[in-house]
């Protein structure tokens, strides 16, 4: 639901340039430099080393495994990559103006001081800044969301200082509130190291995780959370385990081993709070696990068992889950079953049904009214439904085409829907919509920087009849 079209991509980009208040700055970045003019340079050639791997049965030859260096330490593979860069310097040493140039214009598009739009979840509403020259996010909350007590959970850039590379991760705090565990990366081989804040006192607990992939899910006692577990040389995250909060790493429990290494592993919790989700996400299908958040005991069962080319995923409320699969359906359906009757497919109650001509994209669940998104002609559009009437009412925007998607809707009680949209003439925007009537109050849309008025553009979607008749858009 979150996938920008290339095109979309490429052509934001031409719309920034035609933003450019000197034409014949873009003139002076053309480049035109003749093969003679260039370096005459040697480019460096990877020598070849047979490596014989078995794989399954299959024997294959890799003349390049021998530039494998997990540790970062072997000399032949280090000489190789700096002559790689010494190559490319030379190589590119007659555009380095026209760099410095693109690399300014583009800085003087990002709008240095921003704050994302708060997010509710739980009694907080939680934030992201930037700030100046900052390199890193700083993420704070507060008591409402106008930003009443703003405290600072997290300082990236302070964290930072003393590391080349940095990254965070899996950012989630207790349901109590008073804890947050985050996950960081200091090597850029997204192996993330846990730790835990205490958000009362700043200070962080002895309990470290080591060799993580960054997913974490807290129990509902506040002193138990769940992470997976990375296979250091394939870099798979393969095993969820169970940690207790002071207690060594080494005594945390598996609760999931995944022995398949073409499916790929998952955390996540139900909006309600009530389940934790281990999912199972291969190319071709999926599939979930179920725990309770209640019971630190509880061991994951799965919903169903495994089948070749099934996909679904599930979306609890009450006592009934909603679950969109493609099961005899192409572009997928919305089907509804009892959670005590969900392990056979035979129970599945179909409530929209699978469609040729749209697809099936994902849904958002409140206590009285579930949002659908579908594709239709290759727009996305989303779909309001009263639980208690079945009326439904059709999201509507100016533009003929757009991205939309939802986002940040934590609390299952709210009569509102968070949504992020975009468009060829609109910037990104964040609304929350009105379930019951669907009016939209803008929150926040990405400032352009320079002297940009939508008014000057504009975008038309057309259609084009192929051969076989059908409207390609």
């Amino acid at each position: 639901m979150k996938h920008i079209p290339c095109v979309l991509a490429i052509s934001s980009l031409a719309i920034l340039s035609g933003c450019n208040q000197a034409p014949e700055a873009v003139q002076t970045n053309v480049i035109s430099t003749t093969a003679e003019q260039l370096p005459q340079v040697v480019a460096p050639i990877a020598k070849k080393v047979p490596h014989a791997m078995t794989i399954h049965g299959d024997t294959r030859i890799d003349n390049y495994y021998w530039l494998r260096d997990d540790e970062r330490k072997a000399a032949d593979v280090i000489s190789y990559l700096e002559a790689e860069n010494s190559y490319t310097n030379t190589m590119l040493a007659h555009t380095q103006a026209q760099q410095a140039k693109l690399f300014a214009e583009l800085k003087g598009r990002i709008q240095k001081d921003d704050d994302s739009v708060p997010v509710k979840k739980g009694d907080y509403y939680y934030s992201s800044q930037t700030r100046g020259n900052n390199e890193y996010t700083t993420y704070v909350r507060s008591s409402d969301f106008s930003g009443t007590n703003q405290q600072v959970i997290l300082d990236v850039n302070e964290l930072a200082k003393a590391h080349d590379y940095y990254a965070v991760s899996g950012l989630d705090v207790s349901p109590n509130g008073n804890l947050m565990a985050y996950g960081e990366d200091t090597l850029s081989r997204r192996i993330y190291t846990v730790k835990i804040k205490d958000l009362s006192t700043g200070r962080l607990l002895q309990d470290t995780l080591e060799g993580t992939s960054g997913n974490l899910v807290w129990a509902n006692d506040n002193k138990t959370l769940y992470y997976i577990k990375k296979d250091l040389q394939t870099l798979l995250g393969y095993q969820v385990y169970r940690h207790t909060l002071g207690t060594p790493q080494a005594n945390d429990e598996l609760v999931y081993e995944e022995t398949d290494s073409s499916y790929y592993t998952g955390l996540s919790k139900s909006k309600d709070g009530t389940e934790i989700y281990i999912w199972h996400s291969s190319s071709t299908a999926s599939g979930m696990s179920v725990l309770s958040a209640n019971n630190v005991k509880a061991m994951p069962q799965r919903l169903i068992k495994r089948q070749a080319n099934l996909e679904y995923s599930i979306s609890k409320l009450g006592e009934s889950y909603y679950i969109v699969t493609n099961l005899n359906a192409v572009n997928f359906q919305l089907m509804k079953v009892a959670i005590n009757k969900a392990h056979d497919q035979a129970n599945w109650q179909t409530l929209i049904p699978a469609r040729d001509d749209i697809k099936l994209e994902g849904i958002e669940l409140f206590n009285d009214y579930l949002v659908y998104q579908q594709r239709e002609m290759g727009q996305s559009r989303q779909i309001i439904r009263n639980l208690s009437t079945n009326q439904e009412q059709l999201l509507s925007f100016n533009d003929s085409a757009y991205t939309i998607s939802a986002y940040g809707n934590n609390d299952i009680n709210s009569n509102k829907l968070r949504v992020y949209y975009t468009s060829m003439t609109t910037p990104g925007s964040s609304y929350d919509i009105n379930l019951k009537t669907t009016d939209k109050t803008l929150l926040k849309q990405q400032a352009v920087l320079g002297n940009f008025n939508v008014d000057n553009y504009a975008s038309e979607r057309i259609f084009i009849n192929a051969r076989d008749g059908v409207k390609v858009p």
